[in-house]
């Protein structure tokens, strides 16, 4: 697994927070954002919540594989750090 460092990235305003991820602007980079997930792990639509250490890691491999194969069908969606 790699793991890049994105403290170059300007993170701009907050679009939105959910249970598992927080999106915000890029700044300076019309219609880019940055999706950081939680460790945050919820069950009965956020009835039940705990944190476990490392699942965001894995939300974000997860979440990059999917965009990658959208990009390799030709549907520009993501680049993922």
């Amino acid at each position: 697994m790699v793991h890049l460092d994105t403290s170059a990235v300007a993170v701009g305003d907050q679009i939105a927070e959910g249970k598992t991820k927080v999106i915000c602007r890029v700044k300076d980079a019309a219609g880019m954002v940055v999706i950081r997930s939680k460790d945050r792990i919820t069950a009965g639509d956020g009835a039940r919540a705990h944190d476990m250490v490392g699942k965001s890691v894995i939300s974000t491999s997860t979440n990059c594989a999917v965009f990658e194969l959208l990009n390799q069908a030709g549907l520009m969606a993501s680049v993922c750090y």
